[in-house]
């Protein structure tokens, strides 16, 4: 399992597209017919496969649900449940939310 953090604008999109790779080979892992899911500061990130064959999945929070978020450190997880049922955390992490002022 890896480690992530990222930061926020509360109000903007956040989305990011990541490549699930190996940690001994570096090989993308393959995640045809898995599923992704994740949570960030309690809101469901909207997550899909971009290319499962190479491991490419992306994640996002509407910027309504960034709206929602704390401001300061909220934690962010994202899990893949294989076909055959394996569950497997890919990161944990925090998400930093800062306040708009535009």
């Amino acid at each position: 399992m890896a480690s992530a953090n990222f930061s926020i604008i509360k109000g903007d999109t956040f989305r990011r597209t990541c490549t699930f790779r190996n940690k001994t080979s570096g090989t993308p892992v393959n995640l045809t017919g898995a599923t992704i899911i994740g949570k960030a500061g309690g809101q469901d990130l909207t997550c899909s496969l971009v290319n499962a064959a190479q491991g490419q999945f992306k994640f996002e929070l509407s910027p309504s649900q960034t709206t929602n978020l704390a401001v300061g450190i909220n934690k962010i997880e994202v899990q893949v449940t294989y076909s055959d049922g394996t569950v497997q955390t890919l990161f944990t992490g925090n998400l930093v939310a800062q306040e708009q002022y535009v």
